[in-house]
């Protein structure tokens, strides 16, 4: 999720809170979340159903790794209501390893020298 204000939905990290562009749609336990870890957004008063699904669609997934396991990677999503009714929706996350270019590192100092 951006964590800065794009004019859409972010996530204010200093104090967990739900942006939808300056306006407060409620609040993270969290800033980031790992390893099967649960990420609870609760939502206040002013976010819409529109603002909710917009929240939905602004969880990003990364993965930092320089080789990342290619096992796919499962996210579901649950949402509770003010009267506990719930529905789940569950979405898998393929990850596919690509072979990154080589890079040049220079020297710290020459290799060789003179006329060769």
């Amino acid at each position: 999720m951006p964590t800065a204000n794009n004019g859409g939905i972010w996530l204010n990290t200093t104090v967990n809170i739900l942006m939808a562009g300056t306006t407060a749609i409620g609040s993270a336990n969290a800033a980031t979340v790992s390893n099967n870890a649960a990420w609870l957004l609760t939502f206040n008063a002013a976010a819409t159903n529109a603002l909710v699904q917009n929240t939905a669609r602004a969880i990003l997934f990364a993965n930092n790794s320089d080789a990342p396991g290619t096992t796919a990677r499962t996210v579901t999503f649950t949402a509770t209501d003010k009267n506990t009714g719930t529905a789940s929706a569950t979405q898998t996350i393929s990850v596919t390893a690509v072979n990154d270019a080589p890079t040049l590192t220079a020297f710290a100092s020459a290799v060789a020298g003179g006329n060769e």
